[in-house]
């Protein structure tokens, strides 16, 4: 990927085919890009379009990279690729990114997306091999020189000839189980599209640590969600390394061609990891008495004429005592400079409709520039007589990121349970 030529661009920017031209020269496009573009816009990741005078870029709340036949683009975040990594490591309950950073031989000021990504999974599985893969109990069927478990007669009386072997049902522990064969599989896939040689070394050590045990399987969505459900107490320190597996692979297209072509990209939503991050953020640095659900429904289904029932899911709910007392979205805008839309208000108007337990302020928050800020709207219904408050917090995202370091956060946002 390093030969090819990069245009640069922030997330929630545009750069027209003028300023593409200036900066970069000609770019031409393939017949066989325009599927993976078309692709790329209809997931509303990024919009390129192609014009007689060149090609504009207009990114939106992904960043990270895209490959196309001739040229690759960086969608850098707006807080810096610092303050992403110290998201992403706050967000999955790591390590302080200074740390790895330290210890990595990678700079992560200006490292590749992809590559601070693969070196938060890298650190994580390693730990996992030094404290010993998980081991579980497996179903064997096998025909064996001596008894194993049980006997199988009903396949003896069908054998036609004498046999110096038995077929035995048995149970063998063994590391060969999915967590391992998901954990094998993403560091494969790593492999492809690190940019750092130091970290694909540790990549392929790692494989081959693991491959004289653990089965490699191509990854589907059983085996994510086997991996998932089959989850316990046994396996609970695999919880990050899970969650960063369906990071990597919810957020990587590795399967991208056209005709001979290969394409790759990996673009992180940053609304979602916003989310993640702020629920953690509630956890760690609100009152105790306060209990955060993440993503929980508000238990009150719509249900249309036809009967399907429609789940009104908010980012956050806050309780205290067992007792419901705020809803709050968040989302990824600068609402600094720009108004909440009309579809914004009606699906915070819906939480207060769908709880049922009378709760009439709502929340919204989103990352304000460097100081919190509060907004309110009051929504009049005239039928009912019903007030809703929607309630709109700037959090200060860059001094809570830099606050990280010292550990030292007396942000506390008091005026949710006011």
């Amino acid at each position: 990927m390093n030969d090819l030529k990069t245009i640069s661009i922030s997330e929630w920017s545009q750069l027209s085919p003028r300023q593409i031209k200036n900066q970069y020269g000609s770019i031409k496009l393939e017949p066989e890009d325009f599927d993976i573009i078309n692709k790329l816009e209809h997931q509303r990741k990024i919009n390129i379009k192609n014009y007689s005078r060149g090609i504009s870029l207009e990114s939106y709340s992904y960043i990270g990279i895209v490959k196309l036949s001739n040229f690759q683009i960086v969608i850098k975040p707006k807080i810096g690729n610092l303050k992403l990594a110290k998201m992403l490591s706050f967000a999955y309950k790591m390590d302080n990114i200074n740390l790895l950073e330290n210890n990595s031989k990678i700079d992560i000021q200006t490292g590749a997306i992809s590559d601070i990504i693969a070196l938060l999974f890298i650190k994580e599985s390693e730990e996992i091999i030094v404290k010993g893969l998980a081991k579980k109990y497996r179903e064997r069927k096998e025909k064996l020189s001596s008894c194993r478990g049980k006997i199988m007669f009903n396949k003896l009386a069908r054998k036609s000839s004498p046999d110096l072997t038995l077929p035995c049902n048995y149970q063998e522990l063994t590391v060969d189980i999915a967590e391992n064969k998901l954990i094998l599989f993403v560091l494969k896939e790593l492999n492809g599209w690190v940019t750092s040689s130091f970290l694909n070394r540790r990549i392929n050590l790692l494989i081959d640590k693991l491959s004289s045990r653990v089965t490699y399987e191509t990854l589907t969505n059983l085996l994510l969600e086997k991996v998932k459900q089959e989850n316990n107490r046994l396996t609970k320190h695999y919880n990050t390394l899970i969650e960063l597996a369906e990071l990597i692979l919810s957020n990587a297209d590795f399967n991208l061609t056209a005709g001979k072509t290969k394409y790759f990209s990996f673009l992180i939503d940053m609304n979602l990891l916003f989310e993640k991050f702020l629920y953690q953020y509630f956890n760690v640095y609100s009152d105790s008495k306060i209990n955060i659900k993440y993503q929980e429904s508000l238990r009150n289904n719509y249900v249309s004429s036809r009967g399907d029932k429609y789940k009104m899911i908010p980012d956050y709910k806050f309780f205290k005592d067992s007792r419901l007392i705020a809803i709050a979205d968040a989302k990824y805008k600068n609402y600094d400079v720009k108004n909440i839309n009309s579809a914004g208000l009606y699906q915070l108007t819906s939480y207060r409709v769908a709880n049922y337990q009378g709760i009439n302020k709502i929340y919204l928050f989103y990352p304000a520039l460097q100081r919190e800020i509060e907004k309110k709207f009051i929504l009049q219904n005239n039928i009912y007589d019903k007030k809703i408050k929607i309630i709109v917090i700037g959090i200060p995202l860059n001094i809570i990121l830099d606050g990280l370091d010292s550990n030292n956060l007396d942000i506390q946002f008091s005026i949710l349970f006011t």
